[in-house]
């Protein structure tokens, strides 16, 4: 099975990627790479956007 997903770094350039591709359905879900290096409000922004519109968000940290 695969499974394609948009990619949200919480810059905006990516929240306009992402609401595009999952607004026409050519993601799935969503994906923010954690790289422990980037700044809290960025990650509260990826979360917070993502349940305002019920996005599924998967986090990938560099701590896994």
């Amino acid at each position: 099975m695969t499974a394609t997903y948009a990619l949200f770094s919480g810059g905006h350039d990516s929240l306009v990627s992402t609401h595009k591709a999952m607004t026409d359905g050519d993601a799935e879900a969503v994906v923010h790479i954690d790289t422990g290096i980037g700044i809290p409000e960025t990650k509260e922004f990826v979360h917070e956007t993502c349940d305002r519109h019920g996005w599924d968000l998967h986090v990938v940290s560099s701590d896994h």
